[in-house]
């Protein structure tokens, strides 16, 4: 709801007064949806969901495409997404809901590494050791220090 919300603020107040800010604002929307897109593709097709269920509800762990870089792709996409639209905006209620809607999506990333660890056991381990939550430049530094 609060990302819902910042989004509506950023639209409805328009952009801020410092166009630096304005300007990283858009490059941090435009590079959001290579984090939160292709989630939907890889769990529908490697997650192996059970008959009639939802793709997310998978029976295989995915480590594949983005998810061999970060281990919740979604949760940093959506955040870059308040960011970038509050960074735009640059108005105190954007900002404050921003900061509101990234805390509530690290707990809920938080929960969801709960849930694997126990739906996926010690395979869950592993991979948390290797792939990062969501620091995507560590995670491309080992995937690459893993190749050589």
């Amino acid at each position: 709801m609060a990302m819902i919300c910042v989004m509506a603020v950023a639209v409805f107040l328009g952009d801020g007064e410092n166009r630096k800010v304005a300007i990283a604002g858009t490059v941090i929307l435009l590079l959001s949806p290579f984090f939160f897109v292709p989630p939907f593709f890889l769990l529908k097709r490697h997650g192996r969901p059970d008959s009639g269920r939802p793709f997310h509800e998978t029976n295989f762990l995915v480590e594949l495409g983005i998810y061999r870089v970060v281990r919740h792709p979604q949760y940093p996409g959506y955040m870059m997404l308040i960011v970038g639209f509050a960074a735009r905006s640059q108005h105190v209620a954007a900002i404050v809901l921003a900061v509101v809607a990234v805390a509530g999506m690290h707990g809920q990333a938080v929960a969801e590494d709960r849930f694997c660890r126990s739906r996926f056991g010690v395979e869950f381990d592993g991979y948390a050791r290797r792939v990062p939550m969501y620091n995507s430049p560590l995670g491309i530094c080992r995937l690459v220090a893993k190749r050589t």
